[in-house]
């Protein structure tokens, strides 16, 4: 047995030297001088960082005089985009007066999420970051929402409709959108409402009209860069659902309060057989409150981690989705998962504890 002890501690000796022996040499001095504690430079210098560059009220302020500036020019995107969602409804393959809407789409708010409003960008030295702004138009209509679930709903009156109904797929966080058929409809099965790809093509002409640089379409948003400074702005449609979606099935309950609702952003999971249509579950808006609420030393180790996911590709390693939760197969517990790890997290452990334990 002590045999056998001995070649796992030899065996670790031997992997910490072959790690050191990877660092730059700068680094390798640093592991030199500090010994066991060269970790502590790491972490004050992470942890400095962002006490100094990341400050919660500052940059919430940041957020909201954008906000303020978006809404000015919600103003002239109004029109335009109710103008475009009303051709976009009247190509629809198929219409029926008495469970459709008469009056298109229209924007109610512009508001910002993603890395760059939360204050966990990343960064790439002698590069700038590629982390980008997520500004979501939330579109909302003249329709109620039906009760979620897979049970197609029954016929109601037409003076009930129209009513939206978001009906699961077989791929956990992903939904298709259908009109709730009235007693009056001519046809059998729920029309579709909002097809994905049509409101991506609707934010593509809405961004060819209204903005410069490289338009790009990227997931459920449009992505534009005036430059390859940074990762440029994300204009993503989005939808509302207020309550919880569709009903709470996070390991203990959902990790904020369920009033707050979520959005359904319009793109469908690779390979599926609706994925032209579907919608997925965005919890962009809550996750930019729940970020408001991290210690610096946490905010630090998740901007680590994604600095060590940026190297892993630069350094040719194929990391594909795995930093992306949403197409994870644990039915999208994902977030809840890191959320747990980090409510368990205390300052004491540093940020490279914090980056081992979000691991």
């Amino acid at each position: 047995m002590s045999k056998i002890i001995d070649a796992a501690r030899f065996y670790r000796l031997e992997q910490g030297r072959r790690l050191v022996g990877t660092l730059s040499p700068a680094v390798q001095q640093l592991v030199a001088r500090c010994g066991s504690a060269a970790h502590l430079v790491a972490d004050t210098l992470l942890v400095a960082q962002d006490l100094a560059n990341n400050h919660g009220p500052a940059k919430q302020a940041y957020i909201t005089s954008c906000e303020v500036g978006d809404a000015v020019a919600d103003l002239v995107r109004r029109p335009l985009l109710s103008a475009l969602a009303e051709v976009g409804a009247a190509a629809a393959a198929a219409r029926c007066r008495h469970c459709q809407p008469r009056q298109p789409l229209r924007l109610v708010t512009s508001n910002r999420s993603g890395s760059s409003a939360e204050g966990l960008d990343d960064g790439i030295i002698g590069k700038g970051g590629t982390s980008d702004f997520d500004i979501m138009l939330e579109f909302d209509g003249p329709f109620r929402w039906a009760p979620p679930g897979a049970e197609k709903p029954a016929d109601i009156e037409p003076r009930s409709a129209p009513q939206l109904w978001a009906r699961p797929t077989d791929n956990a966080g992903f939904v298709t959108l259908h009109w709730v058929r009235t007693d009056r409809c001519g046809h059998e099965e729920p029309l579709e409402a909002l097809p994905a790809d049509s409101v991506r093509r609707l934010m593509l002409d809405f961004c060819r009209v209204m903005k410069g640089g490289e338009i790009t379409p990227t997931g459920p948003a449009v992505n534009v860069k005036s430059d390859d400074k940074d990762g440029g702005t994300d204009y993503v449609f989005c939808l509302l659902v207020r309550g919880w979606w569709p009903a709470p099935v996070w390991p203990d309950g959902a990790p904020w309060d369920t009033s707050f609702g979520v959005h359904l952003v319009p793109t469908g999971r690779p390979g599926s057989k609706t994925a032209s249509i579907e919608y997925r579950i965005s919890l962009s808006r809550a996750e930019l409150l729940a970020v408001r609420q991290l210690c610096p030393g946490l905010r630090a180790a998740v901007k680590a981690l994604k600095a060590i996911k940026n190297i892993l590709k630069e350094s040719g390693v194929a990391i594909g989705d795995l930093f992306k939760s949403y197409f994870t197969e644990r039915k999208n517990d994902t977030l809840y998962g890191v959320l747990t790890v980090m409510s368990k997290i205390t300052p004491e452990w540093g940020v490279l504890r914090g980056v081992a334990e979000l691991l």
